[in-house]
């Protein structure tokens, strides 16, 4: 006579919902059975022998879809029917925003974040609203910045339609006022050396500066730059003369000319100061 023993098999176990899951984020995989031995098995050949084991979601493709999880009686070996669920990998916005942004102190700049549905920018600080796509940056112009100005930094997270979310940077370089004070006039022949030759103050405060004059057709009648002529403007400023880097040639005719001088600061050309002067030939 033989006996056969009949051992039941093991429930079917009970999954743990697994939340909708980001790209980057972890996939909680759980069950409440104890005691017991673990079989999972999921999509691109995962396996696992935990009770609530996790996985990364490195992509929608290869870490979503079906999961099984099969129990195992560690005394009878029988093992349960096989239980499922399905776990949805949602994609995370990719954020696009320019990494660096100058401004000048006293200014304002738009910065734009793209790639979200809704945006959070943190600090908030000189920002309109926080939660636009495209905030306001406003640089009050009462900081009392230091010679080569300050930069901030802002973080942005952008969320698309699952909820899913990135972050980016960018870092906005606030750049001093203009300390350049320009003459408009130089009457030629003058008595007065003030009004003979243009004067243009502060310069040596930056490290490098360019000037440009030009006439009211475009053409360029004056140049001069720090870092070619290894002299400040202060120790030969130009009387009205034609000529390129001091080399003259012919007095100008009376008329409006425009300029442009444009300061360099940390190896940055800063915003240039633009006007009209007149030159008159007594």
């Amino acid at each position: 006579k033989v006996s056969v023993k009949v051992n039941a098999l093991p429930a079917l176990p009970t999954i743990s919902p697994v939340a909708a899951v980001c790209v980057g984020d972890t996939i909680r995989l759980s069950t409440s059975v104890t005691g017991a031995k673990y079989h999972w098995s999921g999509s691109n050949n995962f396996m696992d022998t935990l009770q609530n084991p996790k996985r990364i979601a490195t992509s929608e493709v290869s870490t979503q879809g079906v999961y099984s999880l099969v129990v195992e009686n560690p005394q009878t070996k029988c093992l349960s029917p096989k239980a499922e669920t399905v776990v949805t990998i949602s994609p995370s916005p990719t954020v696009n925003i320019a990494p660096t942004v100058w401004v000048r102190e006293g200014e304002s700049i738009t910065i734009l974040a793209t790639g979200g549905d809704t945006y959070r920018w943190y600090p908030s600080t000189y920002l309109n609203d926080s939660t636009l796509a495209n905030p306001t940056v406003t640089i009050p112009s009462t900081l009392s910045l230091s010679n080569t100005g300050f930069s901030t930094s802002y973080n942005v997270w952008a969320a698309n339609r699952y909820g899913c979310k990135s972050v980016s940077k960018t870092t906005i370089y606030v750049l001093p006022e203009s300390k350049i004070k320009v003459y408009d006039v130089i009457i030629l022949n003058s008595e007065s050396e003030i009004n003979r030759k243009w004067q243009i103050d502060f310069l040596p405060f930056y490290e490098d500066y360019k000037i440009e004059v030009f006439d009211q057709f475009g053409n360029r009648v004056y140049h001069f730059k720090y870092s070619e002529n290894k002299i400040h403007y202060h120790e030969a400023p130009w009387d009205g003369i034609i000529g390129i880097n001091n080399s003259k040639s012919e007095k100008l005719i009376n008329d409006t000319y425009f300029y442009s001088i444009t300061p360099t600061q940390n190896n940055v050309d800063l915003l240039p100061t633009n006007g009209a002067l007149t030159i008159l030939n007594h």
